[in-house]
């Protein structure tokens, strides 16, 4: 399912130029956004099946940690991650939570932003 979806981004984007009418071509482009975004959930999604509860990813820690460190505050984060985090070693994985909570306690101690996007 994940492969036809994919693949009618990929046919949709190559068409994208061929369209002159600019508010048709406009939709198709949203289209292929949302057919992009759409994929990149589903990986998600997998990745974090796969992962097992007493080991989670990578991924599952970054979200567990952005939620956390948002939980009690008007801070609406969004998160953006590609690829999977099985190939991250895991020393690399430890100063990427590192990075990511000094970040976002800095977005949330000193920003007095309503919302931010880390990706």
């Amino acid at each position: 399912m994940i492969q036809r979806l994919f693949a009618t981004g990929m046919s949709l984007h190559s068409a994208v130029g061929s369209i002159r009418e600019p508010r048709a071509r406009e939709r198709v482009r949203r289209a292929v956004v949302s057919l992009d975004e759409t994929v990149l959930e589903i990986r998600t999604s997998i990745f974090d099946l796969q992962a097992s509860e007493d080991a989670p990813g990578l991924r599952r820690r970054l979200l567990d940690l952005i939620s956390e460190l948002t939980e009690d505050v008007p801070v609406a984060p969004t998160v953006r991650m590609s690829g999977t985090d099985n190939s991250v070693p895991e020393h690399v994985g430890e100063h990427a939570e590192a990075v990511v909570r000094e970040a976002v306690s800095n977005v949330v101690r000193h920003a007095r932003a309503s919302g931010f996007v880390l990706a």
